[in-house]
């Protein structure tokens, strides 16, 4: 009884923020707003898995960078291009707790390609609007 009781403390006090910290509530804030305010049907996207489910959107998950992409992000972002424009995403939310190996320029101020504009965010999120969506 006594090991269960350790266990369960033990998940409590270090498992617990840890997944609290790790969870994109940034993320879901921004998607959220931009749900509000944006027409319906506007396709949302972001750098976080399992969204959707947030949002009364259709929400695309934005695969992390692979192979070559890794260490070419001008590669990465001819893949993210087309990825958002598949799905027809007009806005994409990238929060840092889930950058992994994509490039780091997407969370800074400038936009980091031609297509892609500043649209909000804080914190460790930035909100980008795709200048070519339709």
């Amino acid at each position: 009884m006594g090991a269960v009781l350790l266990l369960a403390a033990k998940t409590f006090v270090f498992r617990l923020p840890a997944f609290v910290d790790r969870h994109p509530y940034g993320t879901v804030a921004a998607l959220r707003e931009l749900a509000a305010e944006s027409p319906p049907g506007t396709v949302l996207a972001g750098t976080s898995p399992f969204l959707g489910r947030y949002v009364d959107r259709p929400y695309a998950y934005v695969p992390d960078a692979f192979g070559p992409e890794v260490g070419d992000p001008a590669l990465y972002y001819r893949t993210l291009h087309r990825v958002l424009s598949n799905a027809g995403a007009a806005f994409l939310v990238v929060d840092s707790v889930d950058l992994r190996d994509r490039p780091a320029t997407l969370l800074g101020a400038e936009p980091p390609v031609p297509w892609l504009r500043p649209a909000g965010g804080e914190g460790r999120v930035r909100v980008w609007w795709r200048t070519d969506a339709r």
